[in-house]
């Protein structure tokens, strides 16, 4: 492959949400005429009172069904897609660092929700609980069973803005998915304060003229960016963002948003809405990390 052309890379463990998850990194890599990239993480399974061997235990043994299995995705996908590039890779160990790692040169990671790991109640597992926080490039976290890429019932990817870099980049990567699968964007942005009635006469106060600025800002960058794509605005007020956008999932094929808002602290990672959005959408959620090289200032947007 290419060194000069970022892979999309896909955490997968034999699950049903990883394979859901290589199902929609493919979509992408193939829309995109990029490489797949499979990776396999495991850690050695324990027997309870069983005996440690710390010399074994510093080398894990490969687990035998992780090759078949990845040959079995590569060649499931491969066959859907002829012209698909797609590598494979074993990770003898925790795979949300490597992931992470490889997230540096990447276009886009894509982790399932939920991995064999998971208690059955867990929302979000830990690797991608941590690839969602730490990654350098937009991730998406995917979550079976019901939901598909291909459900008639879903025309539309959803974008919530609040004016940060993040969200931008959110809204770039959005209208892109919605311009590659042929479908609507639906641009969303919530305001705390609800407009008086008419008949009160009530000024429009500046913050929620600003808030229609914002909104208006964004649907002109999507259709700029996507002169043929449909864009639709909605300014929500009274309500916060996380229910909103959480309620927006039900109907949507994608759901985007920045990694932090405008009002997270420095120090984090995701925001709390990008922590709702990733443990309760019912369907896929892209959170916006900017690229390691590109600069905030622009955005981080996507390479054409």
């Amino acid at each position: 492959m290419d060194d000069h052309v970022r892979p999309v890379v896909v955490g997968v463990d034999g699950s049903a949400a990883s394979g859901a998850a290589a199902d929609y990194a493919a979509g992408v890599a193939h829309g995109r005429s990029l490489p797949l990239h499979l990776v396999y993480g495991y850690l050695r399974k324990l027997t309870y009172g069983a005996p440690i061997d710390p010399l074994e235990m510093a080398e894990p043994v490969a687990d035998r069904t992780a090759a078949r299995q990845l040959e079995e995705i590569s060649s499931r996908l491969s066959a859907k897609w002829p012209d698909l590039q797609v590598q494979i890779q074993e990770i003898l160990g925790e795979a949300a660092p490597e992931l992470i790692e490889k997230s540096r040169q990447a276009e886009l990671v894509v982790i399932g929700s939920r991995g064999r790991g998971g208690f059955t109640g867990l929302l979000l597992g830990s690797v991608s609980a941590k690839v969602a926080a730490h990654a350098y490039c937009p991730v998406v976290v995917v979550r079976p069973p019901n939901w598909s890429l291909d459900a008639s019932s879903t025309e539309q990817v959803v974008v919530g803005v609040d004016g940060s870099s993040e969200s931008m980049l959110a809204l770039d990567l959005g209208s892109d998915e919605a311009a590659r699968l042929g479908q609507s964007l639906a641009v969303i942005h919530t305001h705390s304060e609800i407009p008086a009635a008419p008949q009160d006469h009530e000024p429009t106060t500046t913050a929620q003229e600003n808030a229609k600025a914002l909104l208006a800002d964004a649907v002109n960058r999507a259709r700029g960016r996507h002169p043929d794509l449909t864009v639709r605005d909605e300014m929500v007020y009274g309500a916060g963002p996380k229910l909103t956008l959480i309620e927006a999932s039900r109907s949507a094929t994608l759901v985007a948003l920045g990694s932090r808002g405008r009002g997270g602290f420095a120090g984090m990672m995701l925001g709390s809405v990008s922590q709702a959005l990733v443990h309760h959408s019912e369907c896929p959620v892209l959170i916006a990390h900017h690229y390691l090289d590109s600069d905030p200032e622009t955005h981080g947007a996507p390479r054409p």
